[in-house]
């Protein structure tokens, strides 16, 4: 297997030489993710980005891992080009081992005008520990390491963006929102875009701005809750919420609680405990399915959030429970 590649790498070699076959993107940045995906398929159907024939997509897990291998050889049918994505590969570590070693052989063997991406949140570590179909889809895929960047890239990446949507970020306000926020790219593009419908074109936008917009809630209020609730500050958790749910659902919300507490138990911190960490991700997964299935109708499901935010401070009953009205 070759040594990975980081996701700059990765575009610079995209350019160069096209697409390689068989590619696994793996890793918890979404943005990277995203924009490596849609740079994919601007390669393989230029002007045509929108164009779903010779597109294939499938989830782990969801229907056989044969009809993926399938998809990879139906080239020619309505189409010279096929891309075949599959999302979350790693779930399908317990499908048969006929099926498993027929989609490494094609992968290996080579593809003749179609082209695979599988998709992973997991990071690259995780990833091979995960299966044995993980670990043979790394020796036989171009791996793309899709960590969130350090701090230095992330900064870059922001000055770099808000120039291009036309924002007078500053360096230093740059650097205060990002030590606000973090390094996830996702995020930091979620902030510019609240920027650009705040502030006029061409206003600098200097660090004190950046401390005024996060001080009323415009910025960083769902980083902050979550950082909050990843830290047992159930009052502050309870106090930011009041500002974000005017802007943000709570399917949105409890996706990036769900999201950064997965991210602590695979990088400890010490404020957030792997007990918490397990026990958080237990409620709002319980309050994802309760909103889904409709257990928790829409008029509850902000209190089920508040009730979930109040137990990360002292344990308490489980939010994903149905609220009495």
């Amino acid at each position: 297997m070759a040594s990975p590649l980081r996701y700059a790498e990765w575009s610079r070699r995209l350019e160069q030489q096209g697409p390689a076959s068989a590619q696994l993107l793996c890793g918890p940045d979404s943005w990277l993710r995203d924009s490596a995906l849609a740079a994919v398929r601007r390669r393989l159907f230029p002007g045509q980005e929108q164009v779903r024939l010779g597109q294939d997509r499938f989830y782990g897990g969801e229907g056989p891992l044969a009809q993926v291998t399938l998809a990879l050889a139906s080239v020619g049918l309505f189409t010279g080009r096929r891309l075949v994505v599959a999302s979350a590969v790693e779930k399908w570590g317990r499908a048969a081992a006929a099926d498993r070693r027929e989609l490494i052989g094609r992968l290996g063997g080579g593809l003749e005008g179609s082209t695979f991406v599988g998709l992973s949140e997991l990071p690259l570590r995780e990833f091979e520990r995960k299966n044995e179909l993980t670990r043979e889809l790394m020796k036989v895929c171009q791996v793309v390491d899709l960590s969130h960047p350090t701090a230095a890239e992330a900064m870059r990446w922001l000055l770099d963006e808000s120039r291009r949507r036309g924002l007078a970020l500053q360096a230093e306000a740059g650097e205060y929102l990002l030590s606000r926020v973090g390094p996830d790219l996702q995020e930091l593009a979620r902030e510019l875009e609240k920027l650009e419908l705040a502030v006029p074109a061409g206003d600098r936008i200097g660090r004190e701005r950046i401390e005024e917009m996060i001080r009323r809630g415009e910025l960083g209020s769902g980083w902050q809750l979550s950082e909050a609730a990843l830290e047992g500050r159930a009052a502050d958790g309870l106090r930011l919420w009041s500002a974000v749910r005017r802007a943000e659902p709570v399917l949105r919300t409890q996706w990036l609680l769900q999201r950064q507490a997965r991210d602590r138990l695979v990088r400890p911190a010490p404020l957030s405990p792997p007990e918490r960490m397990r026990a958080l991700l237990q409620r709002a997964y319980e309050l994802e399915r309760g909103i889904k299935t409709g257990r928790i109708p829409s008029g509850l499901q902000e209190t089920a959030m508040e009730l979930l935010l109040a137990a990360t401070g002292a344990g308490g009953s489980r939010p994903g429970s149905r609220p009495r009205s």
